[in-house]
């Protein structure tokens, strides 16, 4: 702020009266350099104005003079701030956040609007309301029912109140949004305009924004710096509501009435406005000093190179251009300076030694700026950053690589209870306060009295500035003033904040922050006494992170003196010398850091006096101090923000531009599975995080035509091998080295904030946190195993694709999807490892535990599902509502929920269906052991009857399928006794040998039921001449040698582990893995299943052509048709039923329910089958002894043979 009042004292030392008005005057982008050294004298100027408008990709400077009737503004005071802001719901975070969109300052003296003001310009000027408040009465439910209707809008003024009778209410049919505007077009008259209506778009036209959507108010807000600043006055209020009956007619007073607009940052302007002087000397004056500073900035004897940038809400900022300045008078800066906390700008550029907010003392450094007030919500002390600086002088230290540590280096607050006791404290009603509101107070440190401003006392607020600057003088510059008792009513709803300004000297062995600028809002008995300041140093809490990305420590311990004489000094890489006096110092130092690792270094630090001469023939001493050796490596940090863009419909790319989300999509699929973008790990990184946020944004997943697959997104995770973090509000990638001091042991996350890295030193505090999701490895997998690297990736809300492998299963992602890899030195990827896993369900996906159970599940790329081996059973943990497990490898893990209908398949125990399926099946064998036996004993009773073996060729395919059975309910029960646990999968040897004598069985049954009913289909269609049993005799070959054909590849590719083509499903059997079933069962049933529908159909054809053309026919062919029939019914049952059955240990979903019971009733059906063919041959074998016997008679009794007769009988 020091810059600010020595602007201000200079203006007013150089004004002088005029009849003129001097403004400066230019336009320039943020991301330009601003060159406003032209002025303009217009008389018919009434005021110079700086406009900022900030916008997403344009945000631009305005510096110009203006006269009366040039704005909207109609007014006679001309010195104020006119500001634009918006609150919006973020439907996402269901919270409010304020937005800046516009900031005009006005004043009417000579040279007022100084470019110099920017830096100093309060973007920490921030308009809330409370978010109870809003919650209830703007965004209700985020549905509104009815609004009032006035689309034109009218005029009224104090005389004439605006008359809500002429807005009737009606229903809002398309958006339900009500619209409502409120403004000011006269503050002198008190004019007011009126608006009301429904939203008019359409909610189905794609086309419209979602910002229109969006519950919000739009504030105008003008405050007069000469007059009141506790009063403010509203020049605009555009407010989008969802809330009910939010358009009434109190709105507007009801939302002033809730607006608080902390004003303390405005103490740089003064209240007063400078004294006039003569028009001549302040040209004379102010061409003095241009020449002075063009002086300065022209002799440039070394030049310093530093990066040259502006971004917004960008975390890495990638900036490539440089800039070139003098090395005695400017040095290198990264500002960062936050708007609200969604919203910051960071600029990286120079600054001249003399225009910096503070005086500099050495460098490196960091300022850092922090407002702490009080959430009576929350009913706690809130710090939050307004700005924070990093300073150094060589070159090209502002590397844009600081950015990400920038931010959270330094944090300052106070000691809560003294807050309470001296900011909180309302009890006291009257307090002595020091009145002063106009000027500061300044001298040195030691000499500084307040005998300038009287005591008094005061009934409100007492407002405290103290300003340090440690300079020649160590001056300090101190005002205090009492708030008048309109402040009051705005002090009980929302306090102002204490404002912390303070410095640190990176290079200083003691890290001390020095102040710069305390602001406080005082309470306690005796608020005005110099000794509050020096409470608040003893009360001052200052927390730092790892500082070691930014400097060298430099310890001192050895020293040399010899003579040299040198050249002005270049930035610290080359130098041209001569002997004079060198001091040099070298230290050995290892460090160890998360952000930074500092290796073993040499640094020499060299002081080098040398003499100057400017234009002005000015002599000064320069001090250099820099570092020529040193070893670091830095581990790249970033931050993606998916919500930065402040629009609901754009998110950051790539590039950090801000696209539509289906663009950034498309931009990090295409990246990411393009093989030639591989090797760049941090690109990979940050390209991940970009579709993890574009995937979090969107409602739709119908319109994508491409995605990244599971194992895709595991495999990039495999090939990260730099120490790296990828931090976002939707995921969170981390590769880290091993480090022998603080282990690295894995991820914590916090759904919307982000992650950490968790080390040795802080696991325990972070777990014992409300996390989201965590993984910690064993430091026993970790320690002399060869491993170089972490890797790990957490997804706060899943992509649709970790969805979509459970629709078969019923399985559902219930938690965040955690990946864990490790790597040897050799890139080798080693999985053996033990991992504890900790998840939160995430929101609406809490099920019933009475329905079904959570399991700990990780992906298992070979089957392309969600498995629970190798994983524990989830403990819930009460304490934090989240599951806790472990696993002994590492891949993809989640936390899934099983329906108990699902997780009884998964038991020892068998189900109603496994039980009934063996009933039925021993039944069939029953069956077709009780034809065989029948078949003896008739043939031992009756020799008549006896059955031929021609007759007993259609009961082969019945006993090829009693086979299957006998051996299918043997592997059954193999594996049902012989299985040691459910996170067993694979096949033992027992059960392979029987499974594949099951599977030749099966196929073997088919080319049989297929070939029998092949071949009574030609006695029955073709019955003259009849088919030779040599055909059949061939088609049984056939049969036998396409099953062995095919039990041998299936053999031969099992052989080979890697190829996965068996799979054990514990306590159920051991069969196909669903990659490859298809292949080896599904394929050949479906052939041997279309054969068979082919002549069932040519059968009925015939059937019904027999029908038309004969009238009536023999039992003999009655009999045969429905051998056929019976023949081809139960290969088509069969066929359906093992298309089934083999899929239903895999699929075990409850939308198959019925296809088991089809299974259990298909395959009972085959003893059905057997007894029908055994009584059809049995009563064909009677009828044919009864034709025998008849031409036996005939042929006794008449002239005809016996063949004849037969011949002409069958006929």
């Amino acid at each position: 702020m020091i810059v600010g009042w020595i602007t201000f004292f200079l203006l007013i030392l150089m004004v002088i009266p005029s009849s003129s008005l001097i403004c400066f005057e230019c336009v320039c982008n943020f991301k330009k350099f601003c060159d406003c050294s032209n002025t303009i004298d217009r008389n018919d100027s009434t005021r110079c104005i700086i406009d900022l408008k900030y916008q997403l990709n344009n945000s631009s400077i305005y510096l110009t003079g203006a006269n009366h009737n040039s704005t909207y503004l109609n007014t006679n005071d001309h010195y104020y701030i006119d500001i634009k802001q918006s609150i919006t719901h973020n439907k996402k975070t269901k919270d409010w956040y304020t937005l800046t969109h516009d900031i005009i300052y006005s004043c009417d003296w000579n040279y007022c609007n100084d470019l110099k003001l920017i830096n100093i310009f309060p973007l920490t000027i921030k308009t809330t309301i409370n978010k109870a408040w809003l919650d209830k009465n703007i965004y209700g439910n985020g549905i509104v029912a009815k609004c009032h209707h006035c689309p034109k809008k009218f005029c009224r003024n104090s005389t004439y109140l605006i008359d809500f009778n002429q807005c009737p209410i009606i229903k809002c049919t398309k958006r339900k949004t009500c619209i409502m505007s409120s403004l000011t077009n006269n503050i002198l008259t008190n004019e007011q305009c009126f608006h009301s209506e429904c939203s008019s778009k359409d909610s189905s036209d794609e086309s419209n924004d979602k910002d229109d959507e969006q519950s919000k108010i739009v504030l105008n807000i003008i405050i007069f710096l000469a007059q009141n600043r506790s009063k403010f006055s509203i020049l605009k209020m555009d407010i989008f509501c969802t809330a009910d009956n939010c358009s009434r007619s109190t709105i507007f007073q009801e939302i002033k009435e809730q607006i608080s607009i902390p004003t303390s940052d405005l103490a740089i302007f003064p209240s007063v406005r400078p004294t006039t002087l003569s028009s001549t000397l302040t040209t004379t004056t102010y061409e003095e000093t241009t020449e002075i500073l063009t002086t300065t900035t022209t002799t440039i004897s070394n030049n310093l190179e530093c990066y040259k940038c502006l971004c917004m809400n960008n975390n890495t900022c990638s900036c490539k251009e440089t800039e070139q300045n003098s090395f005695e008078t400017t040095h290198c800066i990264i500002v960062e300076s936050f708007v609200n906390e969604e919203i910051f700008y960071t600029n990286l550029t120079h600054i001249n030694q003399n225009s910096s907010q503070i005086y500099i003392q050495q460098f490196p450094y960091i300022l850092i700026q922090q407002s702490i007030i009080y959430n009576k919500t929350l009913n706690d002390w809130i710090s939050s950053t307004d700005f924070i600086y990093y300073g150094c002088n060589w070159h090209l230290c502002n590397d844009p690589y600081l950015i990400s540590h920038l931010k959270n280096s330094v944090k300052i607050s106070l000691n809560k209870s003294w807050l309470n006791i001296n900011v909180l404290n309302n009890e006291i009603l009257l307090r002595n306060c020091n009145e002063c509101p106009n000027n500061f107070q300044c001298n040195s440190i030691d000499n500084l009295n307040i005998d300038g401003c009287p005591l008094q006392k005061c009934n409100s607020t007492c407002f405290l500035s103290n300003i340090y600057n440690y300079g020649i003088n160590n001056e300090q510059c101190y005002q205090s003033y009492c708030a008048t008792s309109n402040n009051i009513s705005n002090l009980e709803n929302d306090l102002y904040p204490i404002v912390i300004q303070g410095i640190l000297y990176l290079n200083r062995s003691m890290h001390e922050i020095e102040l710069s600028k305390v602001n406080i809002p005082c309470h306690a008995t005796d608020c005005s006494s110099l000794e509050i300041f020096q409470e608040i140093k003893s009360q001052l809490i200052v927390q730092l992170s790892d500082l070691s990305v930014f400097y060298d420590l430099i310890d001192s311990t050895t020293t040399t003196t010899t003579t040299t004489t040198i050249t002005p000094p270049p930035p610290p890489t080359t130098t041209t010398t001569t002997i004079t006096t060198t001091q040099l110092s070298t230290t050995t130092e290892t460090t160890t850091a998360v952000t930074m690792i500092v290796t073993t270094a040499t640094t020499t630090v060299t002081t080098i006096t040398a003499t100057t001469t400017t234009k002005a023939t000015t002599t000064a001493t320069i001090t250099t101090q820099y570092s020529t050796t040193t070893t670091t490596t830095k581990i790249p940090s970033f931050f993606y923000d998916q919500y930065s863009c402040n629009n609901s419909m754009l998110i950051p790319g790539l590039n950090g531009t801000c696209v539509p989300m289906i663009d950034a999509y498309d931009e990090a699929v295409d990246f990411l599975m393009n093989e030639n973008n591989i090797v760049n790990v941090i690109e990979i990184a940050n390209a991940l995080s970009v579709y993890f946020g574009a995937t979090a944004s969107m409602d739709s997943f119908e319109q994508l035509n491409k995605t990244l697959t599971p194992l895709l997104i595991d495999n990039l995770i495999g090939v990260l091998n730099i120490s790296l973090i990828q931090n976002s509000s939707t995921s969170f990638i981390m590769c880290q080295s091993i480090s022998k001091t603080d282990l690295v042991l894995g991820v914590s996350f916090e759904s919307g904030v982000g992650g950490q890295i968790i080390e040795n030193s802080t696991k325990i505090d972070l777990i014992n946190s409300n996390l989201t999701a965590a993984a910690i490895i064993s430091p026993d997998s970790l320690i002399n195993t060869g491993i170089t690297y972490i890797n790990m990736l957490v997804i706060d809300e899943p992509p649709i694709e970790y969805y979509r492998l459970n629709n078969s299963n019923e399985k559902i992602v219930s938690s965040s999807i955690i990946v864990a890899k490790t790597q040897t030195i050799n890139n080798q990827i080693i999985s053996n490892m033990n991992i504890t896993i900790y998840f939160t369900l995430l929101p609406n996906l809490e099920y019933n535990l009475t329905n079904g159970e959570y399991y700990c599940s990780f992906y298992d790329t070979n089957t392309s599902s969600w498995i629970e081996d190798g994983c524990t059973y989830p403990i819930f943990n009460s304490n934090f509502q989240r599951y806790e497990c472990s696993c002994n490898h590492l891949t993809s893990f989640a936390l899934v929920w099983l329906p108990k209908t699902m997780h009884i398949k998964n038991t020892k125990y068998f189900d109603v269906e496994d039980i009934i399926s063996l009933i039925f099946q021993m039944i069939s064998i029953i069956c077709f052991l009780s034809i065989l036996i029948h078949s003896l004993i008739k043939r031992r009773i009756n020799l008549n009857i006896e059955l031929e073996a021609r007759d007993l060729l259609p009961l082969i395919s019945c006993a090829s399928t009693i086979l299957v059975f006998i051996f299918y309910i043997t592997l059954g029960l193999t594996v049902y006794t012989q299985t040691e646990s459910l996170e067993e999968n694979i096949c033992f040897r027992t059960s392979n040998i029987l499974m594949f004598i099951v599977y030749y069985l099966v196929i073997f049954m088919f080319c049989t039921k297929t070939s029998v009913g092949y071949f009574n289909y030609l006695r029955f269609v073709h019955p003259y001449p009849p088919p030779s049993l040599k055909r059949l005799r061939l088609l049984l070959i056939s049969s036998f040698l396409i099953s062995i054909t095919y039990v041998s590849f299936a053999i031969g590719f099992n052989s080979n582990s890697s190829y996965h083509i068996t799979i054990l499903y514990p306590y159920k059997i051991c069969w196909f893995t669903p990659n490859v079933i298809h292949y080896f069962l599904t394929i050949p049933i479906c052939i041997f299943l279309l054969l068979n529908i082919i002549m069932i159909i040519s059968v009925i054809r015939c059937l019904m052509n027999h029908a038309r053309n004969v009238i009536a026919s023999d039992q003999s062919s009655k009999r045969l048709k429905m051998c056929v029939l019976v023949l081809l019914s139960s290969c088509v049952t069969q066929g359906i039923s093992w298309l089934i059955g083999p899929l239903l240990s895999i699929i075990n979903s409850y939308n198959v329910h019925g296809l088991t019971w089809i299974f259990v009733i298909f395959n009972g059906l085959e003893g059905v089958w057997s007894i029908l063919l055994y009584i059809i041959i049995r009563a064909q074998r009677v009828d044919e002894n009864a034709r025998s016997g008849i031409c036996e008679t005939l042929t006794r009794s008449s002239t005809l043979s016996s063949d004849h007769c037969k011949k002409k009988y069958q006929q």
